[in-house]
């Protein structure tokens, strides 16, 4: 009887030591997964910083420089580098459209020129891109030595290369990283300092339906603001306090579902 009860103890004190071990490893991954998330909240944090600080303003700036260039004098040599706008005679070498699976390609290569011979790409086929044959030849503007359209038959289409007067879609990138970098270092100190009380802070708790409404925020509210023409820092003046206001009410719900589950919750003796 004796031996069976010291058996009996021996077993739930290797349990216990086993079960503490787990919880053990168990809190050491939580912390290299916080560790990785603060890493990732300050990376986010730089390109987020480099989005607003350089992004947005080196593209309004180089859209107003193309939108106040004028032609260039008729009379002048050409250069390869110019601010103002050339008509130049390019030859079609090639055309490439591919526009299935992953490996999208819209591209036609211009040679015959004395500069700025290259392949340049296309958002889209239409309405010059699927027009064109080798040999044919087009009409190009040049600016800063790049191409920025191609026409032929009185059909103009502009290239990649064109500034564009689009900045919601990198103000809403920024804004989502971010948004991220926040979420990213707030989960992952909790995890640092809490890694066996870390939840709701994870991907399972409030990680993956803050993710939802930041995404769903940046794409609508930037699609919205670009079609209606709204000036794009409306893009995290609304997304960041949507997003905010998602992680309250998820706060609030769990809280307040927290005396039903301890209510629910079965006694110990």
């Amino acid at each position: 009887m004796t031996m069976t009860r010291a058996h009996t103890s021996r077993r739930t004190d290797d349990k216990r030591r086993d079960s503490e071990r787990s919880r053990r490893r168990s809190s050491v991954r939580t912390r290299v997964g916080g560790a990785a998330l603060v890493l990732w909240a300050l990376l986010s944090a730089l390109a987020c910083s480099y989005v607003f600080a350089v992004w947005l303003p080196t593209d309004a700036a180089r859209y107003r420089d193309y939108e106040a260039s004028e032609v260039c004098p008729a009379h002048t040599a050409a250069r390869r580098l110019e601010d103002c706008r050339r008509e130049v005679t390019f030859t079609v070498a090639d055309t490439v459209i591919q526009g299935g699976g992953r490996n999208v390609r819209y591209e036609a290569t211009l040679t015959g020129a004395p500069y700025w011979n290259r392949t340049v790409s296309f958002g889209d086929t239409e309405p010059v891109l699927e027009r064109l044959r080798p040999g044919d030849q087009v009409t190009a503007t040049v600016w800063r030595g790049g191409i920025m359209t191609v026409s032929t038959q009185g059909l103009r289409q502009s290239t990649s290369d064109e500034p564009r007067d689009e900045p919601q879609a990198a103000a809403a990138i920024g804004t989502a990283l971010g948004v991220f970098a926040v979420m990213a270092l707030v989960f992952g100190a909790v995890q640092l300092t809490r890694p066996r009380d870390h939840e709701p802070f994870s991907l399972g708790g409030y990680g993956k339906p803050l993710l939802i409404t930041m995404a769903v925020a940046c794409v609508a509210v930037a699609a919205a603001s670009f079609l209606l023409g709204i000036p794009w820092w409306i893009v995290p003046a609304l997304v960041v306090p949507v997003v905010a206001a998602r992680a309250w009410v998820l706060h609030r719900n769990r809280q307040a579902s927290r005396p039903t589950e301890t209510a629910h919750r079965p006694e110990r003796f």
